[in-house]
């Protein structure tokens, strides 16, 4: 579980805008969050202080990504031209380039 999330949160955050699939990101992130609630319910995270310590990271971590899901989505969407993201840019005062 932490392999998985130490290897695609980053991908996820720092990786190509164009790559990103915000519904699989979501869908996925659900998934983890639903494995680490029935792990937190084994005796074998309670026996283990250092692991319930890292499951209760991981899971800050999936909750602090589902923050951006929403702003993720919308910008991803197909309907966003150009002139969107020059506005989106002058807003925000940078250059932005979609690609």
């Amino acid at each position: 579980m932490a392999i998985k999330i130490a290897k695609t949160v980053p991908k996820w955050i720092e990786g190509k805008f164009e790559a990103l699939d915000p519904t699989l990101v979501e869908i996925t992130t659900e998934e983890w969050q639903t494995e680490l609630r029935r792990l937190i319910k084994t005796n074998l995270i309670n026996e283990f202080p250092k692991q319930k310590e890292l499951q209760k990271f991981m899971a800050d971590v999936l909750n602090h990504t589902k923050q951006f899901f929403h702003l993720a989505r919308s910008l991803r969407t197909k309907g966003l031209v150009d002139r969107h993201w020059r506005m989106l840019g002058k807003a925000l005062n940078v250059d932005l380039d979609p690609q």
